[in-house]
């Protein structure tokens, strides 16, 4: 699977995501937070990618990118930070970073929306990672807690 393939898989599962966020109660743990916060992250990763969709999926096979409902019964688990944990690592270590390397002076115009994916991700990351450690702090206490 190509990067922008990945890339696109990604946005997807985010917006899978994004309905839960949308039915959340109001809380205070890290997960929720998580949660709760997802909206405007996805809007704007929605705005970004909007801005170089055509360049993709004039490069990619959609259909290989969709989602199923599979995929989002998954993150209903108590594994779900950690997948989402490893999967943000992926693009932030590997699918990024060649969007980036690849931007030449005929698509630059589209460096700063990579740029803005980039840096959403990683706060997404930082998020993940407190509730990462939130889970593993409630876990010690005998308390099941699902991002």
């Amino acid at each position: 699977m190509t990067p922008q393939s990945l890339l696109l898989s990604t946005l997807g599962l985010l917006s899978l995501l994004s309905s839960a966020a949308w039915s959340s109660p109001m809380c205070t743990n890290q997960c929720c937070r998580f949660v709760e916060g997802f909206p405007v992250r996805l809007k704007k990763l929605r705005e970004n990618y909007s801005q170089i969709r055509d360049f993709y999926e004039a490069n990619n096979d959609l259909d290989s990118a969709l989602l199923d409902q599979s995929v989002e019964n998954s993150f209903n688990s108590q594994f779900a930070c950690q997948a989402m944990d490893g999967l943000l690592e992926f693009y932030l270590t590997t699918v990024l970073p060649t969007a980036m390397a690849e931007v030449t002076e005929t698509i630059m115009d589209l460096k700063p929306h990579v740029e803005s994916i980039l840096q959403i991700f990683d706060e997404l990351k930082e998020d993940v990672n407190k509730c990462v450690s939130s889970q593993h702090t409630h876990t010690h206490t005998h308390t099941h807690i699902v991002c």
